[in-house]
């Protein structure tokens, strides 16, 4: 809410034939332009009990004709909780047929553009799979990180939300580099070192001496936030702040200029109750 007002959603359509029918019409998913709907449905001409159909949406804005997904997907027992992932053409959804490891599992299948039909069903397997439910699976849009509804003897009580992380997706690696460099003319050589720091576990991840020649470095990260410490004899310590993004946010390279200001000496910063002309300020080391 903003300023005190709840915002509500606004209330349900009720979406008509091919969508609706006399039937039972229970989970569904569709896509982001709107255009294409996966749900499950009991209809006439179901393989099985709760089969998957889907419709897509004709120039006039009406929906077409809802199609059975087949036996690649649907069994002689209930499939439900379709979730497609458009950047993969990728379909995740519960059975509890197919090759089970009991109660509901997790499926995922292929949608083959050239075609327009799904490959056959893959089980994902343990340990996102166990002997007793799992349901509805939702992938993250990095590609590596998905949650899961599941029943484990472990958990709080029936169905449980869980976190799942892909480890044989490929993790975006952003190179950090930059130079550091000195506010006094007559430095011959850089003569510094630099730390990064995780900013959630504040942990050391890497520790490396700049180079003395070029004042050059470069470091490999993965997605996270930063603190870069750099520190440098004779000359004031520095803690910047570096965010290393994902997604859509993501970038190959990011370069931080560094600039170290010798101990003692004056440089000008702004004013910050003037914001206009510098003013002189005398520089003094800090006590570690």
């Amino acid at each position: 809410s903003q300023g005190g007002k709840v915002k509500n959603f606004p209330k349900p359509i009720k979406l008509n034939e091919p969508i609706n029918s006399d039937y039972s019409e229970l989970e569904g998913c569709i896509t982001t332009d709107g255009t294409m709907m996966i749900f499950a449905s009991d209809r006439p001409g179901s393989i099985g009990q709760m089969d998957l159909y889907m419709s897509r949406k004709l120039p006039n804005g009406a929906w077409g004709t809802a199609t059975n997904l087949g036996e690649n997907i649907n069994s002689k027992q209930n499939e439900g909780f379709p979730v497609f992932d458009e950047i993969n053409n990728i379909l995740y959804f519960a059975s509890e047929g197919h090759f089970n490891m009991g109660g509901y599992d997790i499926f995922k299948s292929k949608y083959n553009v050239k075609t327009q039909k799904f490959e056959p069903a893959i089980n994902i397997g343990y340990p996102i799979n166990t002997p007793e439910d799992n349901m509805q699976f939702s992938l993250a849009g990095n590609g590596r990180d998905g949650y899961i509804s599941s029943y484990r003897k472990e958990g709080y009580g029936d169905l449980d939300i869980y976190k799942v992380i892909f480890n044989d997706v490929e993790i975006p690696i952003t190179v950090l580099k930059g130079n550091v460099s000195y506010n006094d003319s007559t430095a011959k050589e850089i003569n510094a070192t630099i730390k990064i720091i995780d900013s959630k576990s504040k942990q050391e991840i890497d520790f490396r001496t700049i180079n003395s020649k070029t004042g050059r470095f470069v470091f490999a990260l993965e997605p996270g936030k930063y603190t870069l410490e750099i520190d440098s004899p004779g000359y004031i310590s520095q803690k910047i702040d570096v965010p290393i993004l994902d997604m859509a946010d993501f970038v190959s390279e990011k370069e931080k200029n560094i600039l170290l200001l010798k101990e003692g000496t004056q440089h000008s910063v702004p004013d910050p109750k003037k914001n206009a002309m510098p003013i002189n300020k005398t520089v003094v080391p800090q006590k570690k």
